[in-house]
This record gives structure tokens, sequence and C-alpha cells, in this order.
């Protein structure tokens, strides 16, 4: 015959069941503020567990302003353009060892895709390492600028700008003597996030 539990003992376990389930719902909780406060989203925004009402909030990333040396102005996506194309061809030969440096220096203004194409294959016309390494020797210093192309485009949205721009780099010895000039096309489109624009194609047509 199976006895029946005694009150006191049902009461007991049923005390201890409440306080297991008071602990691991604490424990939930304290989990959810952990993750809140620490993980980004794949999309760069933040999950906030308020306090007072336990519910999940989704704040829109913070950007950090560009570099001051990259002249660019974040807010307007001709200026990130423009910026982006000067900085890739931007050689500095005394200090850099080929032209992946440049493109370094740049990828503030790229997106994570774009940053990774151009520092697997950077952009360097007519440039191999034997005349980089050569031009090293002689003290070459660049000079680039940079212009939107007065060419038809598609038009221009909220988020995303389509441009042609022509980049024209000179390279000098340290004597001025010219060692070499271009002028490259390149299509260009910056796309806005988060009120910050930024290059996601920066394509060279030579």
């Amino acid at each position: 015959m199976i006895t029946p539990p005694s009150p006191t003992s049902h009461a007991s376990r049923s005390s201890a069941g409440r306080t297991a389930a008071r602990c691991a719902a604490a424990a939930a909780v304290a989990v959810a503020v952990l993750a809140g406060c620490s993980s980004n989203s794949t999309d760069g925004h933040t999950q906030h567990l308020d306090d007072d009402t336990g519910n999940v909030t989704v704040s829109a990333p913070v950007l950090s302003p560009y570099p001051s040396q990259l002249q660019a102005d974040d807010s307007d996506a001709e200026s990130v353009a423009l910026a982006a194309v000067r900085a890739v061809y931007d050689w500095r030969f005394a200090a850099d060892d080929g032209p992946t440096q440049a493109v370094e220096r740049a990828t503030p203004l790229f997106s994570a895709a774009l940053a990774d194409t151009l520092m697997a294959n950077p952009p360097q016309p007519f440039v191999n390492f034997r005349v980089w390494d050569r031009w090293k020797r002689d003290g070459a210093t660049t000079r680039v600028s940079a212009a939107v192309d007065a060419e038809q485009h598609p038009a221009d949205t909220a988020s995303e700008w389509h441009r042609k721009i022509s980049a024209a780099i000179s390279i000098t010895n340290r004597s001025g003597k010219p060692l070499g000039q271009w002028t490259v096309p390149i299509l260009v489109t910056a796309q806005e996030q988060a009120g910050q624009w930024l290059v996601s194609q920066l394509q060279p047509l030579t």
C-alpha cells in the first residue's frame, strides 16, 4: 500500500520548488542583463534590458567620426567618396612598403566587405613592387587629386550614391623630376548607415 505524503512534507517540497523556480528566474534575468549590455547584433545595433520594465530595447549603432586627416565629412556622400579615392592612391614611399598601407589608412571610409577586398588587392595602376622599391630609393612623393565626372549616373536616394570619379596621380622624385602620371577613372558607390556615409564600391576602370 502506498502511503500518501504528509501535509508537512508536501508543503516543504512545494516551498522548496518555489524557491528553486525563483532562483532560476533570477539567474535567467541576470543572463539577459549581461547579454543585453554586452552583445551586438550583426547589423551593429545594440540590445539593452530596461531594469524597470524588463523590456529589451534596440538602439542604433553609434559610429565614430572619420579621422580628420582624411578630410571627409561623414554626412556628405560626395565628400566621403572623394576622400576615399584620394586616400587609396596616397602612396607614401618613404614610410610604406607597398600600396596596401594606403588602403589601410582609408579603411575607416569603407564598408567591411570593400576593406577586405582592397586590402587583398589594392589599386595600383602600372606600379609593381620593383618600381615601388626604385621610387622609394629615389625619394618619390605622390600628389593626388580627385573630381566627380559630369556624367549621367543612377539617381541618388536617401541611402545610396553612385558616381564616376577621376583620380589624377603624379609621382616625382626628391628633385621634383616627374616619374609617372596617370588619370584613373573609378566607379564609386557610397551608402548611408546610421547617419554616416561610407564607400561600398571603389572600382578602377583601368
